[in-house]
């Protein structure tokens, strides 16, 4: 079975760098993270409720579009409005949705051990 390193030496294009000590190819040092670790959440939450958000408005607003113009215009005004609704909407259900998630699964990940 092929290990996860060699997975991404080979999928990566060749963007490799040097070995990390266990013979396996490393992938440190090519792109720096932007962020600390502790932000993740809110950017999974924020990038999570545009998406949906931008899914959902185009859903609602094409069949009310006569054009692609007035499609764009009608979209992104309800995309915006939507996301600026969802986003702490999102943000403050992620810790209790976790949770709830995570007590589903925790006697089959015991179980898994």
């Amino acid at each position: 079975m092929q290990r996860r390193a060699d997975y991404s030496a080979s999928t990566s294009g060749g963007l490799i760098s040097e070995d990390g000590g266990d013979g396996n190819p490393s992938l440190k040092g090519l792109m720096a993270p932007l962020l600390p670790y502790r932000f993740a959440p809110y950017a999974y939450g924020i990038l999570q409720a545009a998406i949906t958000t931008a899914v959902a408005t185009a859903i609602a607003i094409y069949p009310l579009a006569h054009s692609a113009i007035e499609f764009i215009e009608r979209w992104m005004v309800a995309w915006f409005a939507a996301w600026l609704t969802m986003v702490p909407v999102v943000l403050l259900a992620a810790p209790t949705i976790h949770r709830a998630v995570m007590r589903l699964f925790e006697a089959d990940h015991k179980a898994d051990r």
